[in-house]
């Protein structure tokens, strides 16, 4: 039997929206179903407990994403469960990070350090409690995922740690110039006419520009692990949706 802490009139997040708990139904299994009301006043009925957060967590994942954790982010948004649950509380007495700490804004940068340390250590874990029901978690990427977050940090460190300004920088120059080309490039062929016999090379560029480079970009900042490898693919998905409107445009 599974227990529900949302009473009726609770707020909600589900499917990326703030709802208002309009009531509950107990099953005979045990599982509570809830009916969920939004805004507008539109109801979603029959959506299970588990699926539901606190507001507080988006915030949390939020701010976890936006310093380069989006895996623990990952953990935060998933449903309740016993892994969940575990993890996080694993984290807390690892790092002496609270939830509560990240919600209140008390965070220092020493406690990002330790958040990111704890990242790499747990990865197994992490990609295991995000994993999609029906995918099973393959113990191949996992232990590749770990090696190359690893590998990344150890080198970042190396290169923080060089006396030569220019070393330590250039990479986030190299980035940034990387990033920057990548939009206004975006911004060219999308309110700029590009010529009938160069809209092949236009697309090729732009598949590139966003399936290579900046995708590179996105998992050597954001952590190269499973949920990296994920927006890849939702990357490339993007630039062939991108491709095909152009070629039929």
């Amino acid at each position: 039997m599974s227990t529900c802490p949302y009473s009726v009139g609770a707020r909600v997040l589900w499917g990326g929206r703030l709802w208002t708990v309009d009531s509950r139904h107990t099953m005979p299994s045990g599982d509570v179903l809830l009916s969920l009301r939004a805004a507008d006043g539109s109801i979603l009925e029959g959506v299970d407990c588990a699926d539901v957060l606190p507001p507080a967590d988006d915030d949390v994942a939020r701010f976890l994403a936006s310093k380069g954790l989006g895996s623990l982010g990952s953990v935060v948004r998933a449903p309740v469960s016993a892994e969940r649950t575990g993890l996080l509380s694993l984290m807390r007495s690892t790092t002496a990070v609270d939830l509560d700490a990240i919600v209140d804004g008390k965070v220092t940068d020493d406690d990002v350090g330790r958040l990111k340390q704890f990242e790499v250590d747990h990865q197994d874990q992490i990609l295991a409690t995000t994993a999609r029901p029906n995918e099973p978690p393959d113990p191949t990427k996992f232990a590749t995922a770990r090696f190359d977050a690893q590998q990344a940090l150890a080198e970042q460190r190396l290169r923080d740690q060089n006396e030569d300004p220019v070393i330590r920088r250039f990479l986030y120059w190299y980035s940034g110039g990387i990033t920057v080309a990548t939009f206004l490039y975006i911004f060219m062929i999308t309110f700029t006419e590009v010529p009938k016999d160069n809209k092949s090379f236009a697309d090729t560029i732009l598949g590139f520009l966003l399936g290579v480079t900046l995708s590179a970009i996105i998992q050597y900042f954001f952590g190269s692990s499973q949920g990296s490898s994920d927006k890849s693919t939702q990357i490339s998905e993007l630039t062939r949706s991108i491709q095909s409107m152009a070629k039929k445009g």
